[in-house]
C-alpha cells in the first residue's frame, strides 16, 4: 500500500461513527445474525469486552448482523464495509456507532 492509496482511502471513503442516536428496526433483539454466529463466537471469546471488528458485507447494518451484538453488549468498536449502494445507504440510516 503507497502513502497516495492510504491518504485516498482516508480521505474519500471512511466515515466517522455516528454521534446520533443508533436507529435499530429490532432493539430488544440480543443476536442478529443469521446462525446465531455471534452468540458461539462469544463463547469461544468468553464475553470478551473492548475489542475491535471488521466486518465485510455488512449489509444495512442490522439485518443478520454479525458484530451488532459485540458493538452493543460487549463494548466493541470496528468497521462496516459495504459494496452496494442501497444497503450502504440503509447502513448509513440506522447511524451505527462504529
Amino acid at each position: 500500500m503507497t502513502p497516495e492509496l492510504i491518504e485516498h482511502i482516508c480521505k474519500d471513503w471512511l466515515l466517522p461513527p455516528s454521534t446520533k442516536p443508533c436507529r435499530l428496526k429490532r432493539p430488544w433483539m440480543l443476536h442478529y445474525s443469521a446462525s446465531n454466529q455471534s452468540s458461539r463466537v462469544d463463547e469461544i471469546l468468553c464475553g470478551r469486552t473492548n475489542g475491535f471488528f471488521i466486518e465485510c458485507g455488512a449489509a444495512d447494518g442490522e439485518t443478520l448482523s454479525n458484530s451488532l451484538f459485540f458493538e452493543n453488549s460487549r463494548n466493541w468498536i470496528g468497521v462496516l464495509i459495504e459494496g452496494f449502494e442501497p444497503w450502504f445507504r440503509k447502513l448509513l440510516w440506522l447511524r451505527r456507532y462504529t
